[in-house]
């Protein structure tokens, strides 16, 4: 059960600037309704993620709506021949085709075929979506493919409905649901880490110690609640142990980076972290201007990315050439080999590079076109990476010229 004063105040400063209207209260008491009558023992990450997406689908407004063009253009937008009705999407995320709102009418025993605006009421649109996310009617996708044990991918969750359409958007609308939900969350672990606790016997845990199933467990468990323990494979590191410390000065307890077996209990009765709204929705600019060397090492690759893009747009001329067989005469001088000196392994190769460089040859271009996109991409990849570890808190330590 659910402290629902306290999931509206949460979310009404997080999600709604400050105020939500009578009719978004109702909207989400109606989710809560429809978790708390079905799976009010499941995971909480998969209600704060059909939330976000309530949230994101319906404009905010938190009441089951109809598709902006009612299917336009579209091939479900078209009337069905034997009932005269059109399967555009309706609801909180917008269900779509005869063949859903069929599935929606042996499930629910609703008949939403001949009458698809069922899929309007509130009860029925939440039982709808809590179906398809669930169980994966939509796209094949479900939500427990990315909540799990172990397992925790706000943003790739969207692949339930739609792609990666705007998941980062909707996947920090998730992560601050979810504060909202631990906040008012009574009894019990929010998200099943007590299914993964081992026994109160099994010794105290600190970096170095033995590879085990036990801190399998603490990883997993303390990933569970928001504080990442870096790769969940048994092995209490550096990144664990900064987690743990996190978790511990969070909660109160003494900040050791020792795990003591009656910490178990506080773990599983703490709350899903707390991230303030500016972590979980920052962007590389974020980062950028927090001085994140990361972020300026990829900008720097970006640019070297460009420059050979660049080059290889304008091609390379006869002074280019003779650049390379300058820097060939320089490389010798550097490696210690006299002038005139017999033929080695790198004349062979630098001669190679030349000939392959000549003017008005296409591999050289090629290849330096191969190589902006390498960087490019390699760098996009690394800082993606980088602000994706901010908005989830897998690095603990402060931000500042990191």
């Amino acid at each position: 059960m659910f402290d629902r004063p306290i999931i509206r105040n949460e979310v009404r400063s997080a999600l709604f600037g400050g105020r939500m209207s009578p009719s978004q209260e109702a909207g989400l008491d109606a989710i809560l309704n429809e978790w708390e009558q079905r799976r009010p023992s499941a995971d909480l990450r998969w209600l704060a993620y059909m939330l976000a997406t309530a949230f994101h689908e319906t404009a905010r407004t938190m009441q089951p709506i109809r598709e902006f063009g009612k299917g336009r253009g579209r091939r479900y937008g078209v009337p069905d021949p034997a009932t005269g009705e059109t399967y555009y999407g309706r609801g909180y995320v917008q269900l779509t085709w005869k063949s859903n709102y069929d599935k929606s009418t042996r499930r629910f025993g609703q008949d939403f075929v001949n009458n698809p605006d069922l899929a309007l009421s509130p009860p029925l649109a939440a039982a709808i979506m809590f179906g398809g996310m669930t169980d994966g009617w939509f796209t094949g996708k479900k939500l427990g493919d990315y909540f799990s044990p172990g397992r925790e991918d706000w943003r790739n969750a969207r692949r339930i409905i739609n792609g990666l359409d705007h998941a980062d958007t909707i996947a920090g609308y998730g992560r601050q649901f979810m504060n909202a939900l631990a906040a008012g969350a009574q009894g019990g672990s929010v998200i099943g880490t007590a299914t993964t606790m081992p026994p109160p016997s099994v010794a105290a845990m600190m970096r170095g110690s033995p590879k085990s199933d036990a801190v399998l467990a603490l990883q997993t468990a303390l990933g569970e609640k928001g504080y990442m323990p870096g790769p969940l494979d048994g092995e209490f590191g550096p990144l664990t142990e900064q987690a743990l410390l996190a978790f511990q000065k969070d909660n109160g307890l003494v900040p050791t980076g020792v795990f003591e077996p009656a910490q178990w209990l506080d773990l599983a009765r703490a709350p899903a972290r707390a991230l303030p709204a500016e972590r979980v929705q920052a962007t590389q600019e974020t980062l950028r201007e927090l001085g994140s060397t990361t972020i300026a090492q990829t900008d720097r690759a970006k640019r070297a990315a460009i420059g050979a893009g660049v080059l290889s747009a304008l091609g390379l001329g006869d002074s280019q050439t003779n650049m390379l067989g300058g820097l060939f005469e320089r490389l010798q001088a550097g490696l210690g080999a006299a002038p005139g000196a017999p033929p080695g392994l790198l004349e062979t190769l630098v001669k190679l590079g030349i000939g392959v460089a000549s003017p008005g040859g296409p591999a050289l271009w090629l290849g330096l076109a191969g190589l902006a996109t390498y960087l490019w991409r390699s760098a996009n990849a690394v800082a993606e990476q980088r602000v994706d570890d901010h908005r989830t808190a897998a690095n603990v330590r402060d931000l500042k010229g990191r």
